[in-house]
């Protein structure tokens, strides 16, 4: 089990590395996109120093004692297997995320400061952790102790339980979100009395759309690069804005990203998307559920990782890692049906907003300030983007525009 471990770590690590070469290559050479290229590169070499190290912590976590030593300080620390268990998972966790600390500092403080989109102090980075630190704890350590509590009671038909529960705080936390959770980041408030909020508000109207309120939100605290989007449901739904979107771009522009993010609703594409979520999150409990039947499996564990009691909790990390590969997998069909619901929802735009245009100009202005890679590498696309190129985008907006065929399939 050991060395399939690894085996999954190492061609990941080189299957990225194929990836990010050949994304590299695609980058145009022109002049004109000499500081794209440079931002690139920058980010590419810190990203790759950062999964080098990712790789180093979990080679080192296999092949060392660690396990076994964080096993004996859980039970120094508590003599109950439950929170032994919960208490070791976290401590794997914390040490995995603070790797990406130093590189998400430089990133933020060195990379995007010099390239003039960083806004954020070190008071609001550092907030930001404890912050993040603080919610892992209230929210995370019960849905481990959860999770660990009903597998080790009820064994492989566990399964659709901590699914059922899973299901159930996720749920519960996307309409709690923008209320409670959302609001100890940024700040949010009405967009002022004016044209444009008139004509967003008369656009949801002609469209049936019902929103409690349209609302801006600080981005600007952290960012040059702007968004917007919905959150909530049903009548508690609210349409956010970034500062910067508002800065950057004209109303015709902000009235089509806004007719696209309304597309997703009216399309059925959210509720579609939380069902393939729920599905996958049941095939990885059903896995878990299978794995922990097995003895032979869970003697795998105890001795890739040394440890002696907290065997389920073990269990679960060696899922992940084993797991990684069918996640990736059912990552792309999860992809591939996100950047076909982008062209509906661009689709959807011009058709109830009517001008296509507008939208092409929103998109490519986006791109070119936030120095996004213009022509992405086909595997690069297929693997990790949820939305499509640009100039794809607008391919098919022009094409719908044109009364041309709007079979998405060939610009995917």
């Amino acid at each position: 089990m050991k060395t399939l471990i690894l085996g999954i770590l190492l061609i990941e690590f080189a299957l990225d590395a194929v990836v990010e070469r050949l994304n590299w290559k695609a980058l145009p050479q022109d002049e004109a996109f000499r500081r794209q290229r440079s931002y690139f590169r920058e980010n590419l070499r810190l990203r790759w120093l950062e999964h080098a190290c990712e790789l180093a912590f979990w080679i080192l976590l296999i092949q060392s004692n660690l396990p076994a030593v964080l096993e004996q300080q859980t039970q120094m620390i508590s003599e109950h297997a439950l929170f032994q268990g919960t208490l070791w998972l976290f401590m794997i966790s914390a040490l995995r995320s603070l790797i990406g600390v130093p590189f998400q500092a430089y990133a933020t403080f060195s990379i995007e400061a010099r390239y003039g989109f960083n806004q954020t102090t070190l008071r609001t980075f550092l907030g930001d952790r404890v912050k993040g630190i603080l919610l892992s704890l209230i929210l995370g350590l019960p849905a481990f102790m959860g999770i660990l509590f009903l597998f080790e009671k009820m064994g492989v038909q566990a399964w659709w339980m901590t699914w059922l529960a899973a299901t159930l705080l996720s749920l519960g936390l996307g309409y709690l979100a923008p209320s409670l959770i959302l609001p100890l980041f940024n700040r949010f408030e009405p967009l002022a009395n004016g044209e444009l909020r008139n004509a967003i508000e008369d656009y949801a109207r002609k469209e049936q759309f019902p929103i409690q309120g349209t609302f801006v939100m600080d981005g600007s605290k952290r960012s040059t690069k702007r968004n917007a989007f919905f959150t909530g449901f049903g009548r508690l739904r609210r349409l956010v804005l970034f500062d910067t979107l508002l800065q950057n771009h004209t109303h015709s522009e902000i009235l089509a990203i806004v007719a696209h993010e309304m597309g997703h609703f009216k399309l059925g594409h959210i509720p579609k998307s939380i069902a393939i979520s729920i599905l996958t999150q049941g095939a990885l409990f059903w896995t878990i559920g299978r794995f922990l039947a097995s003895p032979l499996a869970v003697a795998g564990v105890q001795e890739t990782l040394g440890l002696q009691e907290i065997t389920t909790a073990g269990s679960l990390l060696v899922i992940a890692l084993l797991y990684s590969p069918i996640s990736r997998v059912l990552s792309v069909g999860m992809l591939a049906f996100s950047r076909k619901n982008e062209f509906e929802a661009d689709a959807y735009s011009r058709r109830t907003f009517g001008d296509a245009e507008a939208l092409i100009s929103a998109l490519q202005k986006m791109e070119k300030d936030h120095l996004s890679h213009p022509s992405p590498h086909p595997l690069k696309v297929i693997l990790e983007y949820s939305h499509p190129p640009v100039e794809k985008r607008a391919q098919a907006l022009r094409c719908q525009t044109l009364g041309e065929s709007q079979d998405f399939s060939v610009l995917k």
